[in-house]
């Protein structure tokens, strides 16, 4: 099963898709098995919210910056408290 999800049809030495908007990726993501999916529309940010409670920001900021075009921005969150973003599990 897990090959299925993760790595099946995938080919490492093809460049990944550039990023597109997060709302056309989050369609994509629901779209994927239809009749199994409990995909909502703002899952890709709340795995960005998860994520970034559970690292360090500037460790994940600098591999963002590393990344292709478009990483960092996927990532990204919009938020008025950076203390919302702190990590919750030590």
């Amino acid at each position: 099963m897990l090959r299925a999800i993760f790595v099946q049809d995938w080919h490492p030495e093809v460049p990944p898709p550039p990023f597109t908007a997060r709302e056309t990726m989050a369609r994509e993501a629901m779209a994927l098995r239809p009749n199994h999916n409990l995909t909502p529309p703002h899952a890709i940010e709340a795995v960005a919210w998860a994520l970034r409670r559970a690292v360090d920001q500037s460790a994940l900021d600098r591999v963002l910056a590393e990344l292709p075009q478009g990483a960092a921005a996927f990532w990204h969150l919009d938020t008025a408290d950076p203390a919302e973003l702190a990590r919750r599990i030590v």
